[in-house]
This record gives structure tokens, C-alpha cells and sequence, in this order.
């Protein structure tokens, strides 16, 4: 290939990352329930410098259990720069950004294939699986966790392949990153490596080399280590995740996410879109038929992972929309491989080697369709929370701390009052105030409420508070928001 279509291509990567991640990277406001307790995590850290245990509201977190990793890394970002909520979506754009690039890569150095890794790209943006909500739109786990699963998992290909045992030693690393990334669920893909491992005749040449122990007695040290230490400074930490994350979770329901065992799978075509999962029906198939054994090989593989995985998580009790979501980027290059076994084989039959490479660069460029798509659903989210009474308090806040329009200082702010938890905007409580700006979150309580003071309340609530109890003047009104001055109470 030539250098001028090597750097066309990358280029191509960079405007891709570019608008499938950092584009609307920081309009979507922080999410009121994990992303908020993660926000929230990471600005107590960085004040209270425990790096071992999480906590919220001057108390260890005991309803999000999750390892510290992405909190550790959030925390010396927070440190390293003023915080905001694009900082803290810092590591998940950049774990985006590194994973395609990642696939990109692989398939260079190790099959000379240029195109594949950018096919995949354009699936792994415009999959609703990963674009999304709880994916690379937001600053949760997943999408660290997708990058190191789905790393250790093309690691011990790569290690089972060749024979090479640094990418065992990688596949540890990878590991344990994954596991102090979200826990147990970084482990649910290992019944397949180990069937595939049995399969593949390797199991016996693995279990008497010493680098397999070395690799296994260091994830023990550090991920059953961090566990073991968090007990001791934090008495019934263990019981807490068993309850959240292993027994409890797996064997009963919680907080009534109850769905059959085909939830995950019925999610499958909307979450690939129809277009893409039409291609991936297709693709098995066309992998069968493949000549390329490598290929081949890796194909079968991720698909057996994804299965594997599919089932461990369709087994348990407990089911939440976005646990499927370590899948799709094994998917996703399932079918840029057979997209480019098509195009491969077609192309080279009728065209030049010079006049396939052109074809194939329009033909990514004709997949910034579902791109497109895609940002018309984010753009399409964006718009929505200006007027979802969940969201629309915090999207305002948003949106104000970054164009300053309004001084909210001694501004109190009415939370959520179905449930009394407004965890978006306890942070940005914490943002205004870097700003020199003082926000009070309330809920019920009038007393908590000072005059003379501002008040930001939504309209189907207005009349419990401002209009009923205080003499007031309406500043301003937005979308579902009122703004008043309050001026004394009435009683």
C-alpha cells in the first residue's frame, strides 16, 4: 500500500474517533444515577486522598461496590486539571478512542490489513450498544471495561496462536485491570477461554509453564489483595459485594430489574441496529466459508466468547440493559472481517490492486451513513433532556457553568422529589463552587430554605414551594424550569 494511502487512512481513524466520541463529548449533562455516584467518588477522593476506599457523602459507599480503578484514574485527573464533566469523561473517550485504535493496529502489525480495523470502527461507533448511555457517551465503567476485556481477550488469541508468552503476560495485566475496572463481570469471558483452551489442545502446555502461575498468583495478590485490605478498613465490604455482585445479584432480583432469560438477546437487534445485524446474520456464514484460517480462527472465538458470555449473564436473576454491552465490540470486528472477506474477494476478481484500494476508501466513506444516524439519535438525546423533568435541572446547570449566563450563588436548587437522590446535582454543587458560586440542594424540607435567596424549581412542583410559602419575584423561565428571587415566607 502506498504512503499516501497509509496516511489517508489513519487521518480517516482520527476524524472518525472524532465524531463518534468527542464531538458531543461534553453536551450530554451527567447522568443522575452511576455516573453521578462515580463523579461524586472521584471529588471525594480527591479531598479526602483514601484511595482505598469510595465514599459518598462523608460515608463508604456501600450501594456501589465496584473496584477503584476508573475512580483512581478520575481522581488524579481531578487533581491534575480544574474539574468539570468533561475531565471526568476524560478516561472513557480515551478508552474509546484507544480500543479502536487498538483494533486498528492489531490487524496491521499482524495480517498487513489496513481496513478491517477502520470497518470496525465504523460498526463500533454506530452500534447502539456501545453509543449510548452507560457506554461512551457517559464517564461509568463500561467502556474501560470493554477495553481491557476485549484486549486480554485478542491477548490470549494472540498468546494461543503464537506460542509467545508475553501476550500471556499481557493477558494478566489486561486482566487484572478489568477486574479492578467493574469486578466479576471482567471474568465472566473466561469459562470460554478456558473451553477454547481445551478445545484448541493447549491446556497441558499452559498448566506446566511457570508464567501461567506467576501470571495467576499476581492477579490473586493484587485483585483478591484490594478486596481483603478494603474489608479490614471497611467491616462488611465482602458481604456488601457478594450481595451486589456475585450471589446476591446473580441467584435473586434486585431493585426489580426482572426480565427473562432472552432479555439480552431480543436486545440484540436493536441495540446492532437493523442494518448491522442483518450483516452479522450474514457474516456467520461467510465465516464458515472463509479460506483465511487465521481469521477464521479469531472469528470463531469472539463469537464463542460472546455466547459464552451471553449465557452467563442471560442466567442470572438480575438483568440491567447495559451488562451486555463487553459483546459488541467483539462483534463489531466479527463483521468487519466478513465485510472485507466480500469486498476481498469481489474486488480482486474485476479490479487493480490501486483501484480496489480507492473502492474500498468510498466504500468507509459510504458507512458514515449509520454514523450519521447516530448522531442524529445523540443530538436527538441532547434536545430531550432540555425538557425531561428528570434531566432538566441538571442539563440547565450544565449548560449555565459552561456560558456563565446567570450568577447562582445562595441559589437553592429542588432535587429530584420522587426519590429524594439528585446525585448529578450534588456535583455540580461541587463545580459552582470552584466557581466561588453556593448551590443547596433540597428536597421537601422547607426550612432548609433561607430568603432572602434564589430558587431554580420545575414547573409541576413550583406551586410546593416558592409560590405557597414565600413573597417572590419569577426572574426567569426555561423550558421546565422557573427561576425566582425569594424575598421572605408568608408565615
Amino acid at each position: 500500500m502506498s504512503k499516501f494511502c497509509r496516511i489517508t487512512l489513519f487521518l480517516l481513524m482520527l476524524l472518525l474517533c472524532y465524531i463518534g466520541f468527542l464531538m458531543y463529548s461534553n453536551s450530554l449533562c451527567l447522568q443522575r444515577w452511576d455516573e453521578a455516584r462515580c463523579a461524586l467518588h472521584a471529588v471525594a477522593m480527591s479531598k479526602n486522598n483514601n484511595f482505598i476506599i469510595t465514599y459518598y457523602q462523608n460515608e463508604p459507599d456501600m450501594w456501589y461496590t465496584k473496584p477503584p480503578l476508573l475512580i483512581w484514574i478520575q481522581t488524579l485527573l481531578f487533581k491534575l486539571f480544574t474539574p468539570s464533566v468533561l475531565v471526568f469523561r476524560l478516561p472513557t473517550l480515551a478508552a474509546a478512542i484507544s480500543l479502536c485504535f487498538f483494533i486498528y493496529w492489531y490487524f496491521i502489525k499482524y495480517r498487513s490489513n489496513y481496513f478491517i480495523g477502520i470497518i470496525a470502527t465504523v460498526i463500533f461507533i454506530s452500534c447502539d450498544g456501545i453509543a449510548r448511555i452507560h457506554g461512551t457517551r457517559t464517564g461509568e465503567y463500561e467502556t474501560l471495561l470493554i477495553l481491557f476485556t476485549t484486549t486480554y481477550l485478542f491477548a490470549y488469541f494472540h498468546f494461543l496462536q503464537t506460542k509467545n508468552y508475553k501476550w500471556l503476560v499481557l493477558f494478566f495485566a489486561l486482566l487484572i485491570a478489568a477486574t479492578l475496572t467493574k469486578g466479576v463481570q471482567a471474568l465472566l469471558f473466561l469459562p470460554a477461554l478456558f473451553f477454547y483452551t481445551i478445545f484448541t489442545k493447549n491446556l497441558k502446555s499452559i498448566l506446566v509453564n511457570k508464567i501461567f502461575y506467576i501470571g495467576f498468583l499476581s492477579f490473586l495478590f493484587i485483585v483478591v489483595g484490594y478486596y481483603l485490605l478494603r474489608e479490614q478498613y471497611n467491616p462488611g465490604f465482602l458481604k456488601t459485594v457478594w450481595n451486589n455482585e456475585l450471589g446476591g445479584r446473580f441467584s435473586t432480583v434486585i431493585e426489580n430489574h426482572k426480565h427473562p432469560f432472552t432479555y439480552y438477546f431480543g436486545f440484540m437487534y436493536n441495540r446492532l441496529l437493523g442494518f448491522w445485524f442483518a450483516i452479522f446474520m450474514l457474516s456467520i456464514p461467510i465465516i464458515i466459508g472463509l479460506a483465511d484460517v487465521f481469521y477464521k480462527k479469531l472469528c470463531i472465538y469472539l463469537l464463542s466468547c460472546s455466547l459464552c458470555y451471553m449465557l452467563v449473564i442471560s442466567s442470572a436473576q438480575t438483568k440491567l440493559g447495559w451488562y451486555d454491552i463487553p459483546i459488541y465490540p467483539l462483534i463489531t470486528v466479527v463483521i468487519a472481517i466478513a465485510l472485507f472477506a466480500i469486498f476481498d474477494n469481489q474486488l480482486k476478481k474485476t479490479f487493480s490492486t490501486t483501484q480496489k484500494q480507492i473502492l474500498i476508501i468510498f466504500g468507509v466513506i459510504f458507512f458514515m451513513i449509520p454514523i450519521t444516524i447516530q448522531l442524529q439519535k445523540v443530538y436527538k438525546l441532547i434536545k430531550t433532556q432540555e425538557y425531561d423533568l428528570e434531566m432538566c435541572t441538571a442539563f440547565f446547570l450544565h449548560n449555565n457553568l459552561k456560558k456563565e449566563k446567570f450568577i447562582l450563588d445562595n441559589c437553592f436548587v429542588q432535587g429530584d422529589l420522587d426519590c429524594s437522590y439528585s446525585g448529578q446535582i450534588e456535583f455540580y454543587q461541587e463545580l459552582y463552587k470552584n466557581q466561588h458560586q453556593n448551590l443547596h440542594l433540597f428536597f421537601w424540607n422547607l426550612d432548609t430554605i433561607v430568603a432572602p435567596c434564589k430558587l431554580i424549581s420545575r414547573y409541576d412542583q413550583t406551586k410546593y414551594f416558592a409560590e405557597q410559602h414565600f413573597e417572590y419575584k419569577i426572574i426567569k423561565e426555561v423550558d421546565q424550569l422557573k427561576f425566582y428571587e425569594l424575598y421572605r415566607r408568608k408565615d
